[in-house]
């Protein structure tokens, strides 16, 4: 079964593999979407927060530490 994008499909073989037709639903994913969303600006904000607390201006987006 196929899934792209909230549809799902399908397709009905004969005993060859021709495709004789597709069946397919689909669904509402709105509500999908405004989490993900919500979950995004709500990483932004915490990343925000933790920037300001700890004094850096410019977020740290690499794994590397180093001293001088």
């Amino acid at each position: 079964m196929a899934n792209i994008a909230g549809w799902r499909f399908e397709p009905l073989r004969d005993e060859d593999g021709t495709i004789l037709r597709w069946y397919g639903v689909n669904f509402d994913i709105d509500d999908e979407v405004r989490a993900q969303e919500s979950l995004r600006l709500a990483d932004e904000r915490l990343a925000r927060a933790l920037c300001a607390a700890s004094g850096d201006h410019l977020p740290n987006r690499t794994t590397r530490l180093g001293w001088s």
